[in-house]
């Protein structure tokens, strides 16, 4: 990772290690939600979400023990049918994903990586949350991807 100024980061692609091929009948793999392609939905991650995901794709590291997250997850539970059809949220065990936690420099809880369907990162945040900032983070960063090796990091 080459850091070019605070807030952008030139970030080599990423493959998170359980990411498996995609399936070559188009079936999806037995862990994955039926639900998820259908996008716009807000589900737990497994080990193939990303590649199966539509749309974008935001990775929630969420703890059960963190009130932040409580208050994050309670609010985007409220409001799943506000959920943009072109968006997945997957939530990830923050106690029990090292390895992901590692790939993308998660070192808190309540930390956001949007990534495409390679695992490649796109954006990293980290606050406190609503469904509707997750859905403006995602939307001012596409509306702004000139340089696709860029992501941005705010920390």
């Amino acid at each position: 990772t080459i850091t070019c100024e605070p807030s952008v980061t030139i970030t080599p692609e990423v493959t998170p290690e359980k990411m498996p091929e995609e399936t070559t009948n188009g079936a999806l793999p037995s862990d994955t939600p039926k639900a998820i392609a259908e996008g716009g939905v807000y589900l737990p991650y497994t080990s193939t979400a990303v590649v199966q995901a539509k749309g974008d794709i935001v990775l929630f590291f969420y703890a059960n023990w963190c009130p932040t997250c409580i208050k994050v997850n309670k609010n985007i539970e409220e409001n799943l049918k506000k959920i943009p059809k072109n968006l997945t949220i997957l939530r990830v065990n923050f106690d029990d994903a090292t390895e992901l936690r590692e790939t993308y420099g998660v070192t808190e809880q309540h930390t956001f990586i949007q990534v495409d369907n390679t695992g490649k990162l796109i954006k990293k945040w980290r606050w406190e949350s609503l469904l509707s900032d997750i859905t403006a983070q995602v939307q001012g960063w596409a509306a702004k991807a000139d340089v696709p090796d860029k992501a941005v990091s705010w920390f």
